[in-house]
């Protein structure tokens, strides 16, 4: 008797045990959509479709505002058409300027606690990276440039890796180098973006960097995003990526090329 109520409370525990730990992947579980402005009356919307009511918050460099997914529709942009959802209870947000999409914020992360959510702030650091460092990266950023590339009024000229140094952007244990670029022997615009963690270097997906990379945190796991173009700069084919840092290793856990041109 003692043998069989002790299997049957180990079993209780087990199934008790399993379900805590279902409850705990559950709550941890993460997603993210481009906040974008949609329509001058609804201000925000996110471009992907989620089901009413659920938490968002809307990340920018400036800080974060919290609001809740409304209804879901198909939103008809000049290329092909797409589920979005609104945003609602976003009164005390900044809005939009000229309806751009990335203007005010740059992310939107749905339904997680708001309270786990937080802008984190570059670190106050001018100190040079390593030159073997840099030139690491550069090596790494050198090959997106390779070949003629498409400018905004279509012409196709040489562009390169600006000799200059690259911007350095600093948080907890990540450095990123976001390197210039020349276009037919001028200055042009920002280009690849390489992070440094533990001392490795790693070649971010995009080619141009069209936005001010943008960290955060959720539940204390760090996090990247940034708007670029995919196979070339001057290219239509923009994306709107974030990144997981936690582990030590950049990891893509979003994108969205839904506004490529």
């Amino acid at each position: 008797m003692d043998a069989v109520i002790l299997c049957v409370s180990a079993s209780i525990l087990l199934v008790l045990y399993s379900f805590a730990c279902g409850e705990t992947r559950g709550k941890s579980e993460v997603s993210f959509s481009v906040p974008f402005a949609c329509h001058m009356e609804e201000p925000y919307c996110l471009a992907d479709s989620f089901k009413v009511g659920l938490n968002v918050v809307l990340v920018g460099r400036s800080g974060i505002c919290i609001a809740k997914t409304g209804e879901a529709f198909k939103y008809e942009h000049h290329v092909e058409d797409f589920e979005v959802t609104r945003v609602v209870g976003t009164e005390p947000c900044p809005v939009f300027k000229d309806e751009k999409p990335f203007e005010e914020y740059h992310i939107a992360v749905v339904g997680t606690d708001p309270a786990m959510v937080n802008l984190v702030s570059l670190k106050d650091d001018k100190s040079q990276v390593p030159k073997e460092i840099e030139l690491k990266a550069r090596e790494l950023a050198a090959p997106k440039m390779k070949g003629p590339q498409r400018l905004s009024d279509m012409r196709r000229v040489p562009i390169s890796l600006s000799d200059a140094q690259p911007k350095v952007l600093r948080t907890r244990n990540v450095t990123l180098l976001v390197f210039d670029l020349w276009a037919d022997g001028e200055p042009w615009q920002p280009g690849p973006t390489v992070a440094l963690m533990n001392g490795k270097v790693f070649l971010l997906d995009g080619a141009c960097t069209y936005s001010e990379p943008t960290f955060f945190s959720v539940n204390d796991k760090l996090y990247l995003t940034y708007h670029a173009t995919v196979a070339c700069c001057g290219c239509g084919d923009t994306n709107y990526f974030v990144y997981d840092l936690s582990s030590g290793t950049p990891k893509m856990v979003y994108s969205n090329g839904k506004f490529s041109d």
